[in-house]
């Protein structure tokens, strides 16, 4: 919801948030999930139900130059990984296991592959992967397998998700307003699901809290030229021309509000001289020496 020009996302969000930052956490997710986390690792060659399974260990040359120092649990949890991957095994405790080794290394590309895979073969459910997601995307904000996951089951829920993924990313970009990760989300919901009045709104609030946000100016600029309703730039030039203006008043400094109009203006459909309002708004701006922006 919008609060005073401040977009806050859901309480589940919030809460998820809450507790990236250490402030609580989430009272929506299980106490499994909880207690799971703070449980003690307990190596796979010492559970009962993998014991049909041999490890593989990572290829290593003999004399490497530098041999990573790898965590003890995170070799024993790849080791179990090579291995199912290796036997094309598609089952629950292989997903399970999946999750176990994002734990450990967040941005392992192929363990997060490898989970899509097994989360369609299984047909797990999606709304709670995209719980799952939505949690890590918080821990890891700007991790792009994170995002990318999150894009993959929004695409296969629809637009309930997308929603979601709007409040995600809000508080997301609450924490950091130029989370380039988080916007390219944002901007994929939006023009997927065509979300534009909606991404409008949100960027005129960001825009309101920081004036100098470029990264909200940019987003802004993107839903008034790519929106199939509206005219395109050509359509709105008035009313967002008028809305440049007025944040420049406020900050006749503020690079972004002038490249803002700049692109407004040097628009093919719009033109540099359209109702002479680049003119009036350079000479009205300009410094004691007669130079405009």
């Amino acid at each position: 919801s919008y609060v005073e020009g401040t977009f806050t996302g859901t309480r589940h969000a919030q809460a998820h948030a809450a507790g990236a930052m250490g402030r609580g956490g989430c009272n929506t997710c299980s106490d499994d999930e909880e207690e799971e986390d703070e449980a003690p690792y307990v190596p796979y060659g010492e559970r009962a139900e993998w014991d049909d399974v041999t490890p593989i260990k990572q290829p290593e040359s003999k004399n490497p130059v530098v041999r990573i120092a790898y965590a003890e649990d995170y070799v024993d949890t790849m080791g179990y990984f090579r291995a199912v991957y290796a036997s094309g095994e598609q089952s629950a405790r292989v997903l399970e296991l999946t999750k176990h080794a994002i734990a450990q290394n967040g941005a392992n590309y192929t363990v997060w592959h490898h989970r899509w895979q097994l989360v369609l073969a299984l047909g797990a459910d999606l709304g709670q992967e995209l719980s799952y997601v939505e949690g890590m995307a918080l821990d890891n904000p700007k991790n792009y397998q994170v995002w990318n996951h999150m894009r993959l089951c929004t695409g296969r829920i629809g637009l309930g998700a997308a929603r979601r993924n709007l409040e995600y990313t809000a508080v997301a970009l609450g924490e950091d307003s130029k989370n380039y990760h988080a916007w390219s989300q944002r901007q994929w919901v939006v023009r997927t699901f065509g979300l534009w009045g909606e991404e409008m709104e949100y960027t005129a609030a960001m825009i309101q809290d920081d004036v100098r946000n470029n990264s909200a100016w940019n987003e802004r600029f993107m839903c008034i030229a790519n929106a199939p309703k509206g005219g395109g730039v050509a359509g709105c030039a008035d009313a967002e021309i008028a809305f440049a203006e007025q944040r420049i008043a406020l900050a006749p400094d503020n690079e972004s509000a002038w490249n803002y109009l700049r692109g407004i203006l040097g628009h093919p459909t719009v033109g540099w001289t359209y109702g002479g309002h680049g003119e009036r708004i350079g000479r009205m701006f300009s410094n004691d020496e007669g130079e405009g922006k």
